[in-house]
């Protein structure tokens, strides 16, 4: 692989994982806004907190599908160049 097609291999994975991190970064505000402002009602409120793990472990792999679907995208767009 000559150096220019290195450079171009680099700044397409670096692409990638820019888009990846963005889904995921999207889907996970999405999914945790609602959330937080309720803690943040209950906490006023006097009330405790109530923490469900198995909720965050379906927006930690709704996020990554999020941030798969974005690569599927980004690869589709790249490959139609």
């Amino acid at each position: 692989m000559n150096p220019t097609q290195k450079q171009i291999t680099q700044s397409v994975a670096k692409a990638a994982a820019k888009t990846f991190a963005q889904a995921a970064l999207a889907v996970l505000v999405l999914l945790l806004v609602p959330v937080l402002t309720n803690w943040a009602i209950d906490i006023q409120n006097g009330k405790d907190v109530v923490v469900d793990l198995a909720f965050f472990q379906k927006v930690l792999i709704a996020a990554v599908g999020g941030g798969v679907a974005a690569l599927i995208s980004f690869a589709q767009n790249s490959l139609k160049n």
